[in-house]
């Protein structure tokens, strides 16, 4: 569950209407019964997340660098050539995104003086 819904209380119970998996052989269903489900608030809540930040008004490009992000590509150059943008454009976009807490900048283990950004809500994640 915290893999989809994070440490957030009100996604645990409130946005799925108390209903949570019985065990791990009801988590499929779970997720498709509570989380999957457009009657359910959760459904929806990743794109409110989004929207309702004042800070973010190009949502598209938001959404493209969050998108790039999700299918691994966690470097400045990386998501620049998913979203077809140059990497000096999106400084502002990533920090935006950052000060939000939608995504994190963490050393990159592998190479000195670089950085690799992920996504810091497990809801956004699973969105």
């Amino acid at each position: 569950m915290f893999a989809i819904v994070g440490g957030t209380p009100a996604y645990r119970r409130e946005y799925v209407q108390d209903d949570v998996p019985d065990g791990p052989d009801d988590f499929d269903d779970w997720v498709v019964r509570a989380v999957l489900n457009p009657a359910r608030p959760l459904f929806r809540e990743a794109r409110y997340l989004l929207a309702e930040d004042p800070d973010l008004r190009d949502t598209a490009l938001y959404h493209s660098v969050l998108s790039a992000v999700a299918e691994g590509n966690g470097t400045r150059g990386g998501i620049a050539g998913y979203i077809g943008r140059k990497s000096t454009d999106l400084q502002h976009p990533l920090t935006v995104l950052e000060d939000a807490g939608l995504l994190i900048r963490e050393p990159d283990p592998l190479r000195s003086g670089r950085s690799r950004y992920r996504i810091a809500e497990p809801l956004i994640t699973f969105y």
